[in-house]
């Protein structure tokens, strides 16, 4: 049988609220698949059922983004669950990027949902460390026209690579982007050391000093 189970019904299993009820009666209900507006580390998720003393039986699957056709791959397997917790927290072994997630439920009978909650794990932490690090070598060194010091076009130049991978921090970053910034930062950092320093031409100075 097809699916019975309109797009605003299943709109409120991910609309935060916990008390309401949807009931997935057909076997096409009872496999749902959400689509995520961007790629996600997805690291959680949660169910909250109303199954009284009625195990929620389930399989969750993801596709991940290199993923050719409909290659899902499994992130929690509950097909032998015996639980009768109304809510069901689940963590992953570790976060996995995606931007599809399916969600397949093994009970013969109807299946009563409140809420499907899929929750990020913070793929940041990285790319933060490494912006404070690179602060912390702009602190240290000593801007001036001698050589040895370091030029303040360079500080500028590496302080707005810094700013921008903040602002992009700020506005939250899945783990392929914030690989792609640390590289961006790593990049700055090193024209900074091999650029930024004052040099002194030293052919001038045996010129400078023969006069």
């Amino acid at each position: 049988p097809g699916a019975a189970v309109g797009a605003d019904a299943l709109a409120r299993l991910v609309d935060g609220d916990l008390e309401g009820e949807v009931v997935l009666a057909t076997e096409a209900d009872k496999a749902v698949t959400l689509a995520l507006a961007e790629p996600v580390d997805v690291e959680r998720l949660l169910l909250v059922s109303r199954m009284g003393s009625t195990p929620l039986r389930f399989t969750v699957d993801y596709l991940p983004l290199d993923a050719e056709g409909d290659a899902f791959e499994q992130l929690f397997d509950q097909s032998g669950n015996a639980s009768t917790k109304a809510e069901l927290l689940l963590r992953a072994k570790k976060p996995v990027l995606t931007e599809r997630v399916r969600l397949t439920f093994l009970d013969e009978g109807p299946v009563k949902l409140s809420e499907i909650g899929l929750y990020a794990a913070d793929a940041t932490v990285p790319l933060r460390e490494d912006i404070a690090a690179a602060r912390a070598a702009l602190a240290a060194v000593k801007v001036g026209e001698f050589a040895g010091d370091y030029t303040s076009a360079s500080v500028d130049a590496l302080a707005g690579v810094l700013d921008e991978a903040q602002k992009a921090v700020d506005a939250g970053l899945n783990s392929r982007d914030a690989a792609a910034w640390r590289d961006r930062v790593a990049e700055a950092l090193r024209a900074f050391h091999r650029e930024g320093r004052v040099t002194v031409d030293r052919n001038d100075l045996y010129v400078a000093l023969e006069d």
